[in-house]
């Protein structure tokens, strides 16, 4: 857990953050930076938290790349700071390796994938508990309910922003063929033995990507969160709202 402080008065801000990173389930360094200048010129400040990295790429190059980029120039509020710097990431794919893309797409379509098993083993267990055994047809309609559950969920979202159909459609056909490799998810789901259900399943993953941010899914933790504060000359603070980067 990451502890991040800032304190105002009529003159000036301080920012301050631990340095504690935890890897793995227990090992604990302290060693890790979540502090940082995101101008050369101005006191802007951006502090870390959750995900220490973006698509493998941590968020300290990131921010130190900007800053290279961002030079001299300096902007009269934190909003401009905090929309160029996500403007720059966005403009900027060359930034993350297309490995690292891949593996954020797949790990995050995976984890959606499973809270949909689960919610499907949710479906057949009372069941279970009710019959001591479940039929062909109870399965199927356990899944229908489930899959369908989610695809009119999806409908009713909007698309996060930047993303599109046109984006989901493009989606799809460049991994389509990855999503289908996707082992235990997709096996789970041809039962009972009908590629219609695969199909269902799999036209959920290239719209859920664009959409889950504005969605209470799982598969938004995986997304790095970034804060910004920012004090004027005038020593007036603002405090800017966590900024999310996505990208497919």
């Amino acid at each position: 857990m990451t502890a991040e402080v800032a304190i105002a008065n009529a003159s000036a801000i301080a920012l301050a953050a631990d340095s504690a990173v935890t890897i793995g389930d227990q090992k604990i360094y302290n060693s890790a930076l979540k502090l940082f200048s995101l101008s050369k010129v101005a006191p802007v400040g951006v502090m870390v938290y959750g995900n220490a990295d973006l698509m493998d790429v941590p968020w300290e190059t990131l921010i130190k790349t900007y800053r290279k980029n961002l030079g001299g120039t300096t902007h009269e509020t934190l909003e401009k700071y905090a929309e160029e710097f996500l403007e720059y990431l966005n403009d900027n794919p060359a930034l993350f390796p297309p490995e690292s893309k891949k593996r954020w797409l797949l790990g995050n379509v995976t984890g959606y994938f499973q809270m949909l098993r689960n919610e499907f083993f949710e479906e057949l267990h009372p069941i279970l508990e009710a019959n001591g055994q479940i039929e062909a047809a109870e399965v199927q309609q356990a899944l229908s309910k489930v899959v369908g559950d989610h695809h009119t969920s999806l409908r009713s979202e909007a698309y996060a922003e930047g993303m599109t159909d046109a984006f989901a459609k493009q989606l799809r056909s460049t991994y389509l063929e990855d999503f289908k490799k996707i082992p235990e998810p997709v096996n789970l789901f041809r039962t009972p033995h009908t590629e219609d259900n695969v199909f269902s399943v799999l036209a959920l993953a290239a719209p859920m990507v664009g959409k889950f941010t504005t969605m209470d899914s799982p598969a938004s933790a995986s997304s790095g969160d970034t804060g910004l504060m920012v004090t004027t000359s005038g020593g007036r603070a603002a405090t800017g709202a966590p900024l999310t980067k996505r990208s497919g």
